[in-house]
């Protein structure tokens, strides 16, 4: 970012600083609701300039920006600069909470915790619509096979860290709890890392993917069952009723499985519930609304709400009215996952880092964390026609943990469970396997060699030209194709690349359209290229009569008489 706009956005924000401070001291201590709401505003307009000034600055040391974001929350939180006295306010700008509640599990206010919540709920929703479903059915089998191995790999290696690391019992919460967090892996992270490699769509992009969803949900059902089990442990030691754990287990499961499946298989109706709703952005409300609905569902049901949002996210990414849900959403997702993020690096006590000792045992936490994922993804993929090098990008792409591990430990922080320094050193290993997975992700993709033994993803979609020659004809019959394809029904999103690429959708038909500045190019199934042709072929019959009418009206001789007459008439 140029110098000059960081000029911009600092000046600008201290501008909105000081009447702040100025007018918050005449507000006096009142706790009122609407004082509440008050200091809401405030802090939400604060983390949203925070949380991208941070986000700027990281990417532009090659760091992904969501580090930025957890830092930004540490930097202001109630434990830092957020807790310093200032005018108007007695306990700091993000203190007062903390500091009226001492004994409070959260150290920020239901408020803010709340939108922070809802935002996490967003953020999962727009990765399952993320998901390419049929990419995310073609490896299924080995993204199960990855995605069971390294939960139980990388579940027992938290456990064991914990139990040597905190000296406590295999069945207690601190330690249960790790173990779940190590089971985690950022959907988020990973899917925006392949996507900016352009490796969605290699066998280990997809594998990655499927591994991904499928340990994500495990760890999930792993927490419900340890939820469950922690009142057995708090009162009888380490006798545990088992039968009562495998119900809990099966029961969310069976939850899962159910939405899951009613969810892909009433999809189309769901879609065609949605386009009932008029409107450009109507839509996409409503489905967010289905989102945090679902979410709520699972909630009561005993799993997290994080996987109702994915599971409607991944119902709708078959649907035509994904790309448009994605694009109308796009703006509140750029306002609330930031304020998530801002929010979980609030939950980190900088004083646990004072000590030697706990970043020592974060350490080793982050180094069992990492290699579990690697050796637990990646031996599997051995035996299932990848090699080692892509074994090695499955697994280190499995690595990253942000904010799923972050859900589950401020769960566990909530329910007293987990405590500060534990939750301190769960922030750690979340941000070094955020920060580590790219470049070393990076540096693997570069080199230019399969993955895999054999070629596992023979290439379905069919790439058909049609050269043109220059630029201004290429945007000329591209404006008139994608009306065609308007009329007929589709659905059109705009995707922001070097070229103009256009997701074109309607049922199942998906139609990728590629600007260049010598052509088009479109992608599709073999048996819609014929639509293609047949579409294009309307386009340039309708183009070459306008052509031929506008050299009826504008021919240059006449316009050129006319103008002269126009000119003398003047005079």
């Amino acid at each position: 970012m140029p110098e000059s706009t960081w000029k911009i956005i600092s000046r600008t924000f201290c501008f909105l600083l000081i009447p702040i401070i100025l007018f918050a001291e005449v507000s006096g201590p009142s706790h009122s609701m609407m004082q509440k709401m008050e200091l809401l505003v405030l802090q939400l307009g604060v983390i949203i300039f925070v949380a991208k000034g941070m986000s700027i600055l990281f990417e532009k040391i090659k760091i992904p920006g969501v580090v930025g974001e957890l830092t930004a929350g540490i930097i202001i939180g109630p434990y830092f600069l957020g807790g310093i006295p200032l005018p108007g306010f007695e306990h700091g700008f993000f203190g007062t909470y903390l500091a009226l509640n001492p004994g409070a599990t959260l150290p920020v206010s239901p408020e803010l915790y709340g939108i922070a919540t809802i935002a996490s709920v967003l953020l999962l929703f727009m990765v399952g619509l993320e998901t390419n479903f049929s990419l995310f059915l073609r490896l299924s089998a080995t993204g199960v096979i990855v995605g069971i191995a390294g939960v139980i790999v990388s579940f027992l290696v938290g456990v064991w860290t914990g139990m040597l690391l905190l000296d406590l019992p295999f069945l207690h919460p601190e330690t249960l709890f790790l173990g779940v967090i190590s089971t985690a892996t950022s959907v988020g992270i990973t899917g925006r890392i392949l996507t900016e490699r352009r490796k969605m769509d290699t066998p280990e992009g997809v594998t990655i993917l499927a591994a991904a969803v499928i340990d994500d949900v495990l760890g999930i059902v792993l927490l419900a069952v340890i939820l469950g089990m922690i009142p057995v442990l708090n009162d009888s030691g380490q006798s545990v009723n088992w039968g009562y754990v495998l119900r809990l287990g099966a029961k969310a499961i069976g939850v899962w499985l159910l939405f899951t499946i009613l969810g892909l298989v009433l999809s189309r109706r769901i879609s065609k519930f949605l386009k009932v709703f008029k409107g450009i952005n109507v839509p996409a409300v409503m489905a967010f609304g289905l989102a945090l609905l679902l979410a709520g569902i699972f909630e009561k049901a005993g799993l997290a709400m994080i996987i109702g949002a994915y599971v409607m996210g991944l119902s709708l990414s078959k649907t035509d009215l994904n790309y448009v849900i994605q694009e109308s959403l796009k703006s509140l997702y750029l306002f609330a996952v930031p304020v998530f993020f801002v929010v979980s690096g609030m939950m980190v006590d900088l004083s646990v880092f004072s000590s030697r000792t706990i970043i020592f045992l974060g350490l080793i936490y982050t180094l069992g964390a990492i290699l579990a994922k690697v050796l637990g993804c990646g031996i599997p993929l051995l035996f299932r026609k990848f090699n080692l090098l892509g074994a090695l990008r499955v697994g280190f792409g499995m690595a990253p943990r942000a904010e799923v591990a972050l859900i589950i430990a401020g769960i566990g922080l909530s329910a007293g469970l987990l405590s500060r320094d534990v939750f301190g050193m769960v922030i750690f290993m979340s941000m070094l396997t955020t920060v580590s997975t790219p470049p070393i992700l990076d540096s693997l993709f570069k080199k230019e060699k399969n993955g895999t033994t054999e070629e596992l993803l023979p290439a379905e979609n069919v790439v058909t030209e049609f050269p043109l020659p220059t630029l201004e004809t290429v945007e000329f019959v591209s404006a008139k194709s994608l009306q065609l394809f308007r009329d007929e029904g589709f659905f059109i999103n705009q995707m922001e690349m070097a070229h103009k690429y256009y997701h074109i959708r309607k049922n199942d038909i998906f139609i990728t359209m590629i600007c260049k500045p010598n052509g088009i190019n479109f992608e599709s199934s073999p048996d819609d290229t014929q639509y293609v042709k047949t579409l294009m072929y309307e386009s340039f019959v309708e183009l070459n009569e306008i052509i031929n009418d506008l050299k009826d009206i504008t021919k240059p001789e006449s316009l050129k008489n006319d103008f002269m007459e126009g000119k003398d008439d003047k005079r």
